[in-house]
C-alpha cells in the first residue's frame, strides 16, 4: 500500500484470544454475586456485557455495577487467554513489508505476554498504557506512538476491535484505521459513534487483502 510505513495494533480481541479468559471471569462474577445473595444468572450478567459493550462502556465493570455496587475486584485470569490462530502467519507476513507496533490499554508486564506468546520480536516496540501514563481513546497514547515511529499519521494505520478506543481516536488524528469485529469490540455501532473505520474486517486474515 502506497506511502504507508507503519501498522499499529490493539492487542485483547486482536491480536490475543480473550473468550475464555472473559467467560471465566463472570462466572467468578456471577459466583461471588450469588454467595452475597444476589440473584443473577451467567445469561442475565452476559446480557448486560453486550448492552455496555454497543453503548460504548467499559463492558464488564458497567455489568457489574448493575447487580452490585460492593467494592470488589474481580480478577481477569489472563492465563486462559491464547493467541487467535491467524495470528502468527499474519504478522509474519506484515513484518516483512511494514514496520509493526503495539498500543494497548495494558497494565505493566506486557512485553513479557507478548513474549509468552512467540510475537514479541515481530514488534518495533510496544506501548502500554502503563508505560504512557494514559489509556485509550485519549490521543496522548497515540501521539507517542508516532513519535516513536517517526511517521506522519497518514503513513500509519491503527487495526483494533473497538470504535471508541481505537478507530475514533486514531482518526481524529489523521491515522488510517481498519476495525476488526472481534469480541466485544464486534457489537459496537460505527454509525452510532460517528465515526466510520477506512477498513472493517472479521479476522487477522482478511488483512492481507488489504495491505
Amino acid at each position: 500500500m502506497k506511502k504507508i510505513k507503519w501498522l499499529f495494533f490493539d492487542l485483547g480481541h486482536t491480536l490475543v484470544n480473550e473468550d475464555v479468559s472473559q467467560r471465566k471471569r463472570i462466572e467468578n462474577a456471577v459466583s461471588y454475586l450469588n454467595s452475597v445473595s444476589v440473584s443473577v444468572t451467567y445469561e442475565q450478567f452476559y446480557h448486560e456485557v453486550q448492552n455496555a459493550s454497543r453503548n460504548f462502556k467499559s463492558p464488564f465493570i458497567t455489568a457489574f455495577s448493575k447487580f452490585s455496587h460492593d467494592d470488589v475486584f474481580i480478577p481477569y485470569p489472563a492465563e486462559f487467554e491464547v493467541l487467535y490462530d491467524d495470528t502468527v502467519p499474519v504478522l509474519s507476513a506484515l513484518k516483512n513489508k511494514y514496520d509493526l507496533a503495539v498500543i494497548a490499554n495494558q497494565f505493566a508486564g506486557t512485553d513479557k505476554r507478548l513474549k509468552k506468546f512467540g510475537i514479541y520480536d515481530d514488534f518495533k516496540f510496544v506501548l502500554a498504557s502503563s508505560d504512557v501514563g494514559v489509556s485509550k481513546p485519549n490521543p496522548v497514547i497515540f501521539k507517542t506512538a508516532l513519535e516513536k515511529a517517526g511517521c506522519y499519521a497518514y503513513e500509519a494505520f491503527m487495526i483494533g476491535d473497538r470504535i471508541d478506543n481505537d478507530i475514533a481516536p486514531a482518526k481524529s488524528l489523521g491515522i488510517n484505521t481498519v476495525w476488526i469485529r472481534q469480541g466485544y469490540g464486534g457489537l459496537q455501532s460505527p454509525e452510532k459513534y460517528g465515526c466510520i473505520p477506512d477498513f472493517i474486517v472479521n479476522s487477522l486474515h482478511e488483512l492481507l487483502d488489504i495491505f
